[in-house]
């Protein structure tokens, strides 16, 4: 993609595989602990006399535990065979209403017969009453999405290209909540995932004066 890249993205799943390896050794160390307060149910028949419910919170934690360390495997195997990517954006940070472009570059050279699958969302951040109880839980709420497939072939070099077209009325929603874009790029590699997440500066619409907000939405 002609062009000389005005700000370079580093991807985020390195930061989030670190999350999840976290979460899942707190999980299993939660469910060992649990498992010596409560013990380990003999059945999970909730309308069996006697029943404890915390019983079966070892368990639980024990089962999130397992797929976090899962996701986090699955991308450590990733990074050791793709290596690191990187998303060049044409622009320094990008309008609703504008075209967001550039290209993800990658550490090696590799196809996928299926073809890279690009989607770009935003979210808003939340934190909402818990409902079961006091306190309050954190809440990504998906406010807008766009996705598409590239299947032209490319080496390291030329980059996978991104162009998307964010609408000017994108993510309206109340403004007094963060708001965070992120560019994920996922494809198959002959039977291996490959998948990387950027953080993307969107801004607001400039309003009809000229005006507008210069502070990144996400």
């Amino acid at each position: 993609m002609p062009g000389t890249a005005a700000r370079r993205i580093e991807d985020a799943t390195p930061q989030q595989a670190a999350v999840e390896w976290k979460a899942g050794a707190l999980c299993l160390a939660g469910a060992v602990v649990a498992a010596g307060m409560f013990g380990l149910p003999r059945t999970l028949d909730f309308n069996v006399a006697g029943f404890n419910p915390l019983s079966a919170v070892p368990l639980v934690l024990a089962g999130y535990g397992a797929a976090q360390l899962g996701r986090w495997v699955f991308s450590r195997r990733g990074a050791r065979r793709f290596g690191a990517s990187a998303f060049d954006m044409q622009q320094h940070t990008v309008r609703a209403g504008q075209p967001l472009e550039g290209r993800i570059l990658t550490a090696r050279d590799f196809t996928a017969a299926d073809g890279f699958r690009l989607r770009l969302r935003c979210f808003e951040y939340r934190r909402v009453a818990d409902p079961a109880g006091p306190g309050y839980h954190d809440d990504d709420r998906l406010l807008w999405q766009a996705a598409h497939i590239v299947r032209a072939p490319r080496s390291h070099a030329d980059g996978i290209p991104v162009s998307f077209i964010i609408p000017a009325d994108a993510a309206t929603g109340g403004a007094e909540h963060p708001r965070r874009w992120t560019l994920d790029v996922e494809a198959s590699v002959d039977g291996a995932r490959y998948a990387a997440s950027f953080d993307v500066p969107v801004t607001r619409a400039r309003d009809d004066d000229g005006s507008g907000d210069e502070v990144p939405m996400g």
